[in-house]
């Protein structure tokens, strides 16, 4: 294995760069890291529409093991995982030391479906049970718990009852303003960060939080720092695009 250090980013492509691999990578890079990608779907799509290839387990798993042979992977994040075959795969692969960060990616901006096995199954809970950080916003939230969500402490205490270690519960899909995303440490510690909602629609944020956070994560931040740094970072590109519409 390589020494050079560095985020793995798991997720899919979207051609016109607005969400995926390609934000994964920007994200990493304004936060000054190197992002390695594995591919998991090849889509074709625009802001209407949404059709997907997803790449074989077999195939995801020879990327994971090409990628690792050359690069110290110390954060893998995850967003779009089409089914417990690909989950499978990654949990088999992933270095016990590896700090794993997930964005529980479950359907595009467009409604097409992303994983396609039972988010409340068992291999679903194993993947998020084994996450050291989740990002879910109030729609994942309330398809994880089975349930709508109407107070997000009390939804980030039951996220935390079925046994997510940490979580970035994100306001934005709350319909609220201003817009609360909701820190709990392994501990038990919250921390709110309030922002002002930014008008117009836009896309991958999802995405680019995660990976802002992992490679914070990867430079020695705590996960509140990470949290705190990838929550700023992202809440100034989102005020500077709805400024520029």
């Amino acid at each position: 294995m390589g020494s050079a250090m560095t985020v793995l980013c798991i997720g899919g492509l979207d051609p016109l760069g607005r969400a995926g691999l390609s934000v994964d990578r920007s994200a990493c890079a304004a936060m000054g890291v190197q992002a390695a990608t594995v591919c998991t779907a090849l889509t074709a799509q625009n802001d209407q529409d949404c059709q997907v290839e997803t790449v074989s387990s077999a195939f995801f798993k020879t990327q994971l093991e090409m990628v690792s042979r050359q690069l110290d992977l110390r954060v893998v994040k995850v967003g779009w995982i089409a089914d417990e075959e690909q989950l499978k795969a990654l949990l088999d692969w992933l270095p016990e030391s590896a700090v794993l960060v997930v964005d529980p990616l479950l359907a595009t901006s467009s409604g097409v479906r992303v994983y396609r096995d039972d988010p409340r199954g068992a291999g679903y809970m194993e993947y998020l049970q084994r996450a050291d950080l989740v990002l879910p916003n109030w729609m994942e939230a309330s398809a994880i718990l089975g349930a709508p969500i109407e107070d997000a402490s009390e939804a980030a205490s039951a996220l935390r009852m079925i046994g997510i270690k940490r979580l970035i519960l994100k306001g934005g899909h709350s319909g609220r303003d201003p817009i609360d995303d909701l820190f709990i440490d392994s501990d038990g510690g919250m921390r709110i960060f309030r922002h002002a909602r930014c008008s117009g629609q836009h896309r991958g944020t999802g995405c680019r939080l995660a990976s802002a956070v992992a490679a914070a994560l990867s430079q020695g931040a705590s996960f509140e720092r990470a949290a705190s740094v990838g929550i700023d970072w992202l809440v100034a590109q989102i005020s500077a695009a709805a400024a520029a519409q």
